[in-house]
């Protein structure tokens, strides 16, 4: 069954994002998990954007884990596929780019900067 298999991944693509984050925190007054953020725009993308492509919840927890983990792309395809893989790289700051150009860069600007990039992107890159 279609809603048996997507439990199975969204449940294994957490599972993936708590081991990979596992050791972060938030840079916030309480230190909150780290995790807490990718689940946090997973939650926004569902509920508030009303979001059911399981590709685009998945890239959601994953977007951070190529930024800050020794996860790779490569890794991602390997185990959720070439969908969430594009989806994750599309919203993965360019490391190319000095941090002060990053961190100065607000979401607004990156989405003008990206506006080639199909929608499912632009959500995950919304909510972050």
């Amino acid at each position: 069954m279609q809603t048996e298999h997507a439990i199975r991944e969204i449940i294994k693509c957490a599972n993936f994002c708590a081991i990979k984050h596992k050791d972060q925190r938030r840079k916030d007054v309480e230190k909150t998990p780290y995790i807490n953020h990718p689940i946090g725009v997973a939650n926004i993308l569902t509920e508030e954007a009303g979001i059911t492509d399981l590709d685009v919840i998945m890239a959601a927890l994953l977007h951070d884990t190529v930024e800050d983990t020794n996860t790779t792309l490569q890794e991602i395809e390997a185990v959720f596929g070439s969908k969430v893989r594009s989806i994750v790289g599309e919203v993965t700051d360019d490391k190319n780019l000095s941090a002060l150009v990053r961190n100065s860069c607000n979401t607004s600007c990156r989405l003008i900067m990206r506006s080639h990039r199909p929608m499912k992107q632009k959500l995950v890159e919304i909510s972050g």
